[in-house]
């Protein structure tokens, strides 16, 4: 029993004796992008009394502002691009360049116990279009190439970004083909600090019927100034190139065009076939003389349309055999003649 109550004396003692500190915890790092309001926000212990956030090293002395006694004041040369909350978080109005550094928070808690810690901010500037664009294809989307022959090369970039991002390219289902990956490339564009990144890959197209293979350029660390971080590319060459296409089904709809066309010629052609044969056999005139065992009659008749002359050639033959029965042959000829050539179709006709 004296055992238990020392113990809870210790206790008593140790928690009466032991200060009550602020636990200040920021995050490493954070991004912001230029040209929207930012806040920095850390954990701040519910004790802590006073509050100052610093531009690089508290011990630089750059005070940006401070939170006293729950009263906010910021330095004459932050007051139009800074300020500080009630929760202690400091807030960056139109975040642009001149905001990127170290920044210090330094907390005092009721017994005056200072704690401090550092963030990072970062100024990031977005590209357009927000995806990683892959030569010969027109928007992030998935593209189709099928026009590639022998050996070439395809480009993944992104321009203009303000965050160095990591461009890369992944081959899946590759038959007939072979790739090679450069080393990316960056370019730095003046005082915005943004970058040109591109990464090139080299193919071999080793079987120029059937070579099939799936492309994904891909960019790392990229979540927060793209929309998509992946892009696609598919390759399917046949044994007949046709070209580029975004879609798969462009081909089968002008070949569908091309059937339609074939069609409707030909609807054409045998109705003026049809109407050239009723011409003809409505201006055949009766036999004339009849001599021994068979007649002949024959008309021409000749349509010009323009360019387009139509011949019409219709005539009968009788023949009479020993008993006295006659059999008539009805046959005609047509030619269409206009200035590329000669284009004949005839027919025949018992009766």
């Amino acid at each position: 029993m004296w055992l238990m109550a020392l113990s809870l004396t210790l206790v008593l003692a140790v928690s009466f004796v032991s200060p009550i500190f602020a636990v200040t915890t920021c995050p490493n790092k954070v991004l912001a992008e230029k040209g929207t309001d930012f806040n920095i926000t850390c954990t701040i212990d519910e004790n802590t009394v006073d509050l100052y956030w610093y531009k690089g090293k508290a011990e630089e002395q750059d005070l940006v502002g401070k939170l006293e006694m729950g009263s906010v004041s910021i330095s004459q040369r932050y007051r139009d691009s800074y300020d500080i909350g009630q929760s202690g978080s400091l807030r960056i109005r139109n975040a642009g360049l001149s905001h990127e550094s170290l920044y210090t928070l330094l907390t005092f808690d009721s017994n005056n116990t200072p704690e401090e810690d550092e963030v990072i901010l970062n100024i990031t500037i977005s590209p357009y279009p927000s995806c990683p664009i892959i030569s010969d294809c027109t928007s992030c989307t998935k593209c189709y190439l099928n026009n590639l022959i022998g050996s070439g090369s395809l480009t993944c970039r992104v321009e203009g970004v303000r965050l160095l991002i990591h461009l890369s390219w992944n081959a899946t289902l590759q038959t007939g083909v072979g790739f090679f990956e450069r080393q990316p490339v960056e370019i730095v564009h003046g005082s915005a600090k943004s970058w040109d990144i591109s990464v090139t890959l080299d193919y071999n197209i080793m079987n120029s019927c059937g070579a099939k293979a799936i492309l994904h350029g891909m960019a790392e660390g990229s979540s927060q100034v793209l929309q998509s971080t992946v892009s696609t590319v598919e390759i399917n060459i046949p044994c007949n190139i046709s070209g580029i296409t975004d879609n798969p089904d462009t081909s089968e709809k002008s070949a569908l065009l091309l059937i339609v066309l074939v069609v409707l010629v030909l609807i054409l052609i045998v109705g003026v076939l049809i109407i050239c044969c009723i011409f003809c056999r409505k201006h055949r005139e009766p036999s004339g003389v009849v001599e021994m065992d068979q007649q002949d009659n024959s008309d021409l008749q000749i349509l010009s349309m323009g360019s387009l002359s139509i011949q019409c050639l219709a005539f009968e033959h009788v023949t009479i055999d020993a008993s006295g029965n006659a059999t008539t042959i009805s046959a005609g000829a047509m030619a269409f003649t206009d200035h590329k050539g000669v284009a004949s179709s005839n027919f025949l006709a018992l009766e």
